[in-house]
């Protein structure tokens, strides 16, 4: 049997599926809450990256990560929608900002990858270099999507 999906929940599933209709009214779901959670934070920055909004993304996960958790990425699922929203940028110096900020243990191959993403977008193969080193001493395995932008990156480098 299903558990009954929570109040939070339930949030940030109605600002993801606003995002695919229309930007401003994803936002306003997120910002007329009483108290966004975690995930609608990061629906409502997924949303702002699947345009051409992705700043709007960037900014909103900065105002809400020093309200709600004084600067610090305590989550995943934050963590990744702003690197997602960097990525679609190219926006590395963000990325690398976000990895630097998030808590420890929260990285994760999804969040690996967009930050590698975000640097070969930059052409920065360097510091992607150096994050997919720092990915194998953290014993994260690559998947297909890692591995494509590993090979990329190492491509650039020569």
């Amino acid at each position: 049997q299903q558990q009954p999906m929570s109040r939070a929940c339930k949030h940030a599933k109605r600002i993801a599926a606003a995002g695919r209709r229309n930007l401003d009214e994803a936002l306003d779901i997120f910002w007329n809450a009483r108290s966004p959670s975690n995930a609608a934070c990061a629906a409502a920055v997924t949303a702002c990256s699947k345009g051409t909004a992705w700043q709007r993304g960037v900014a909103l996960l900065e105002s809400f990560v020093a309200e709600r958790h004084s600067g610090t990425i305590i989550e995943a699922v934050l963590l990744n929608a702003g690197l997602g929203a960097a990525a679609a940028g190219a926006a590395w110096q963000h990325a690398l900002d976000f990895m630097q900020r998030a808590a420890p243990g929260r990285h994760d191959v999804s969040s690996y990858t967009a930050a590698m993403t975000a640097l070969a977008k930059s052409a920065k193969w360097r510091q992607g270099l150096q994050l997919l080193r720092q990915m194998e001493e953290a014993h994260i395995d690559l998947d297909l999507p890692a591995t494509l932008v590993a090979m990329r990156l190492q491509g650039m480098a020569g």
